[in-house]
């Protein structure tokens, strides 16, 4: 790579550079974070000058820019190495330059807000915006499987072009389980004469959230998809993503595409950084409300839940679950408990933490010594009720209660069982219990309607014999 030596007339610096927000490295790349040392703006580049934390020498093999205020890029065209300090050479940016973001492709890290420390950045903390309103209005369309439609246009040119093995991982609400969809299908690959290529696939989704993050999926762009929506995602020459408009969730698409944002790198940044991105990319109010339940209500979310040694409130032991009270989750009360947003970023994690959670508050409040859950079902329905009253101020089934009532698996083994002899009365008894719990808590009509479904699925699997009285609802 060859290098330009910038002017030594007109340099106007950045002499302690601050980053607002580093993102995380992939998890197969070797935790290399960069010092910035000093910023130079001149007529004939802008020289970054950083120091590695690392012996090793840095390879620059992916496409590195600088991205200014009016998110214009800066592409790098050189750099000088001495010891562990590199200067790298940019196309130059105006000399009036507050701060800017350094982007690196693929799998690398890239910095964000970077600024003199004399500069006072006036972002917004993501916990001060206002997202107290409604913004998922109707509960019952969010749970309601259907057909997203996905759009991918690449560039022939596209030097980084990956090969496209779109493995969409659908949460099924019924289980905690992700499974790799294999029955999408994909219309036939266009060309245009602007040498774009098109791929569009369908993939079933049980509810909206984004790709879950998988690094093989389509050059690594976090996509969105939702019932009956469309997602369109576009790939320049240097294997740059972008989305259209059109697109639901486009700019939050965009950002977590490009800063690789994690949940657990989002406890490192707070709210100033999180905010600092949710005005860069141009958030829309839904977009911040499912960005601040993600990555500030559910980190306390589980904070809480595990009883991590993070949380102050309570005098929880590491790695003890047994002899709580509802006190110990009095935290629980600041979050939103009927708000399906904590699922679209969460995606199998967040699945998963709806599953797991009230199995640790059951434990931690009902199990003996040794950490053992002796309950009828009649019983562990009077308790979980009874949490959800004490922890969430509601008098109604939250849904994250009944989100984790909805196991299928759960359901399948309670068949099971009576089916090895359906006139045993106490295991006849205990199924029905079953069913009654499930018909206490289950109340939000689109799971409900979906709990039936899986239920008569598998019955008529069992292909034994048949309950011809029983509605597990009870509705006549």
């Amino acid at each position: 790579m060859a290098t330009i030596c910038a002017k030594a007339e007109k340099v106007i610096t950045f002499n302690h550079p601050v980053v607002v927000y580093t993102a995380p490295v992939n998890f197969f790349q070797k935790n290399t974070t960069l010092e910035f040392v000093k910023v130079e703006f001149t007529d004939s580049a802008t020289v970054v000058t950083v120091k590695s934390d690392t012996p090793e020498k840095l390879t620059f093999t992916n496409p590195i820019a600088l991205v200014s205020e009016s998110k214009q890029y800066y592409n790098i065209h050189g750099f000088e190495q001495t010891g562990l300090s590199y200067r790298l050479f940019f196309d130059p940016m105006p000399a009036t330059t507050k701060y800017f973001d350094f982007m690196n492709h693929e799998y690398s890290k890239n910095y964000f807000g970077i600024h003199d420390a004399s500069y006072e950045m006036n972002f917004p903390k993501l916990s001060s915006y206002d997202t107290s309103s409604e913004i998922i209005t109707n509960i019952d369309d969010f749970f309601k499987p259907g057909i997203a439609t996905l759009i991918v246009k690449e560039s022939k040119e596209n030097k980084y072009k990956n090969f496209h093995d779109v493995t969409w991982t659908d949460i099924g609400i019924d289980n905690i389980g992700p499974g790799i969809i294999y029955n999408m299908s994909m219309d036939s690959l266009r060309s245009d004469s602007n040498n774009v290529e098109t791929y569009i696939y369908h993939l079933p989704v049980s509810y909206p959230h984004f790709s879950n993050y998988v690094p093989s999926c389509i050059n690594d762009a976090n996509y969105y998809l939702e019932q009956g929506k469309t997602t369109e995602v576009n790939f320049d020459k240097n294997g740059r993503a972008s989305f259209s408009k059109t697109s639901p969730m486009a700019n939050l698409s965009y950002m977590l595409t490009a800063t690789r944002l994690s949940f657990f790198e989002s406890a490192k940044t707070g709210d100033k950084a999180l905010g600092y991105l949710a005005a860069r990319f141009n958030l829309t109010k839904k977009e911040i409300h499912v960005l601040q339940r993600y990555f500030i209500d559910l980190n306390k979310l589980i904070d809480i839940i595990y009883l991590d040694d993070s949380v102050t409130e309570n005098t929880f032991i590491k790695g003890n679950f047994v002899n709580k009270k509802f006190s110990d989750y009095t935290l629980l009360r600041k979050l939103r408990a009927d708000d399906p947003a904590y699922l679209i970023m969460g995606g199998f994690r967040g699945r998963v933490l709806f599953s797991d959670g009230y199995d640790n508050i059951m434990t931690g409040l009902h199990a003996n010594n040794k950490g053992e859950l002796s309950l009828s079902w009649n019983d562990m329905a009077d308790s979980v009720m009874e949490a959800d009253k004490q922890i969430f101020h509601t008098q109604e089934p939250s849904l994250f209660l009944q989100l984790w009532m909805f196991d299928s698996g759960e359901l399948s083994h309670a068949i099971s069982i009576y089916r090895t002899n359906p006139n045993d009365k106490k295991k006849s008894q205990v199924f029905n219990d079953f069913m009654t719990v499930h018909r206490k808590v289950i109340t939000n009509p689109c799971l409900r309607n979906l709990f039936e479904q899986k239920y008569e699925e598998l019955m008529k699997s069992k292909n034994q014999q048949k309950i011809e009285e029983l509605n597990i609802f009870g509705d006549k």
